[in-house]
């Protein structure tokens, strides 16, 4: 085994998630039948990041920041209907990268999280569809656990 006697400044020898953030709605966000729907993230759970919750509703990298990420997504429909098809899913630049659809049985939830890499730059929102026939409540956390929300952190450059 070799033994190690540290006596000065280690530099370059690890590395720390400087990037994160988790954002939710402020309220319960109305989304329409059968339409691709951007989720109005306004309200903060956690951030030190770049995240515009208050026009675009998105997070995008700053500069010096871009890497691997762990991002994740998860949402609550506010109602006990019977329907498929609700879907959250996460855009990068425009492209979906991560969804979760589920079939809605009684306040069900969606969640999913995955590893990507982002540049200086690059953005990040989250959208919603559901197949209810009529408008269906995106649920606000209501004071209590996030149940609707984006996140993300840097894990790595």
């Amino acid at each position: 085994a070799d033994t190690f006697a540290f006596t000065g400044t280690v530099s370059g020898a690890g590395f720390a998630a400087d990037e994160f953030f988790n954002y939710t709605v402020a309220s319960d966000q109305t989304i329409s039948t059968s339409t691709w729907t951007k989720v109005a993230l306004a309200s903060a759970i956690i951030s030190n990041s770049n995240f515009d919750a208050s026009t675009n509703y998105r997070y995008t990298v700053p500069s010096g920041k871009g890497g691997k990420f762990h991002v994740g997504l998860s949402g609550n429909w506010l109602t006990a209907g019977d329907f498929n098809n609700c879907i959250v899913k996460i855009y990068k630049n425009g492209s979906g990268i991560l969804s979760s659809t589920i079939r809605q049985e009684h306040y069900e939830n969606n969640s999913a999280s995955k590893i990507i890499s982002l540049s200086a730059s690059d953005y990040l929102e989250l959208y919603c569809w559901q197949e209810s026939g009529g408008d269906v409540a995106f649920r606000d956390s209501g004071g209590g656990e996030p149940t609707g929300f984006m996140y993300g952190y840097r894990i790595g450059e």
